[in-house]
Order: C-alpha cells, then sequence, then structure tokens
C-alpha cells in the first residue's frame, strides 16, 4: 500500500457540492473519501463495510477519519 498515509481535501471539493441538496452531498463527498483513502488506508475499497458520518463544529476546520478493522 502507499506510505503516504494522509490525502488533502481540497476546497474546491466542497465549493463544487456545497450547492447541492444536502442528502446529495454525503454520498459524494464518502467517495472522494473513498477514492483517496483506495490503496493508503486500505487495499481494496469494495472491501469497506460500513460508513458514517458526524458534523462538529469546530474553530479549526479539518476532516477526520477512523478506520477500525472489523471482525479480524
Amino acid at each position: 500500500m502507499d506510505e503516504r498515509g494522509q490525502f488533502t481535501f481540497y476546497r474546491s471539493f466542497w465549493e463544487a457540492v456545497k450547492g447541492l441538496p444536502k442528502k446529495d452531498r454525503l454520498p459524494i463527498l464518502e467517495t472522494i473519501i473513498s477514492y483517496a483513502l483506495n490503496g493508503i488506508a486500505y487495499k481494496d475499497d469494495s472491501r469497506v463495510h460500513r460508513g458514517s458520518c458526524v458534523k462538529y463544529y469546530s474553530a479549526e476546520p479539518r476532516l477526520e477519519i477512523v478506520i477500525r478493522e472489523v471482525g479480524g
């Protein structure tokens, strides 16, 4: 796997989807994140079992992703 261990979420990604209805934004953002992490955080994104999203307000804008192995 790639040793970068990170990806850059550009403002343009958000600008491209922010005008969409809220129900349509999450699937698009999940796709961007899944694609970006494919080969970095896991070998193949088809093996991702489940995802969830929680929005918090913070003084420091950021995107945090937590990945856990299921089952083992």
